[in-house]
C-alpha cells in the first residue's frame, strides 16, 4: 500500500504549479486569423522565378524564361508582357489573348509550368543557430522557418518571438513558439510571406 502524501508536501506541489503558471508570460493578443494563408491559393510569380511556356505545336513560340527584376518577359511574336505579380493562370490568359491576334487556334493551346521558385524569401534573425535569408519552396510556417534556421539557441526567448511583416504596411506580429509546439495555440503558427523577418530574441 502506497502511503498518503503528507499535507505539507501536497501544498508545496500545488504552490509550485501555481508559481510556474504565474511566471509564464501571458499569451500575445493579435488577430492571427486575419493574416493570409497562401497555401490554398495559386502561386504569385515574382522576380527570379522561372517559367516554361509551351504553345502546342508551336516549338518556335515555346521556351523557358526567368522573370527579371523589372518583371517583363519577352516572347517571340507577342513581344513583352508583365509576368511579375501574376499567377500562372493569369499569365496563360494573357499570352493566349495576345496570340489570338496572330494564331487562330491558339486560344486553348498554352501551358505555363513554374520550373523554379526563387522569389519566396524571408529572413530568420536573432538567437537561432543559422540566422540567414531563406528561399525554400513555398510555403512554410513560422515554426518551420525557425527549424530551417537550425532551431533556437539555448538562450532564445521562445515566448518573445515576433514577425516583422511589410506587406500591407509594416507591423509586428507576436508569436509564442512554446505555445505553438505544445499545440495550445496552433493559430499563431502563421504562414510566412515574401519579405517577412522572423526575430528570435
Amino acid at each position: 500500500m502506497i502511503p498518503a502524501m503528507p499535507a505539507f508536501v501536497r501544498l508545496l506541489a500545488v504552490l509550485m504549479v501555481l508559481a510556474t503558471v504565474a511566471c509564464r508570460p501571458a499569451a500575445p493578443v493579435y488577430p492571427y486569423e486575419n493574416e493570409p494563408d497562401p497555401r490554398g491559393e495559386e502561386f504569385v510569380l515574382g522576380a527570379g522565378d522561372q517559367i516554361r511556356v509551351v504553345v502546342w505545336r508551336r516549338d518556335e513560340l515555346s521556351g523557358s524564361y526567368e522573370i527579371p527584376p523589372n518583371g517583363f518577359v519577352k516572347m517571340p511574336l507577342i513581344g513583352s508582357f508583365m509576368a511579375r505579380g501574376q499567377t500562372p493562370s493569369q499569365l496563360r490568359a494573357e499570352i493566349q489573348g495576345r496570340l489570338k491576334n496572330f494564331i487562330k487556334d491558339a486560344a486553348a493551346d498554352v501551358t505555363i509550368n513554374v520550373t523554379r521558385i526563387s522569389s519566396y524569401r524571408f529572413t530568420v534573425s536573432g538567437k537561432v543557430n543559422r540566422p540567414n535569408l531563406y528561399a525554400p519552396a513555398p510555403y512554410v510556417t513560422v515554426s518551420e522557418a525557425i527549424a530551417l534556421a537550425g532551431g533556437p539557441t539555448r538562450f532564445a526567448d521562445l515566448n518573445g518571438v515576433y514577425i516583422l511583416r511589410r506587406q500591407g504596411g509594416e507591423r509586428r506580429i507576436p508569436v509564442d513558439i512554446d505555445r505553438i509546439l505544445s499545440g495550445e495555440r496552433a493559430d499563431m503558427n502563421i504562414v510566412l510571406l515574401t519579405g517577412d523577418t522572423v526575430v528570435v530574441p
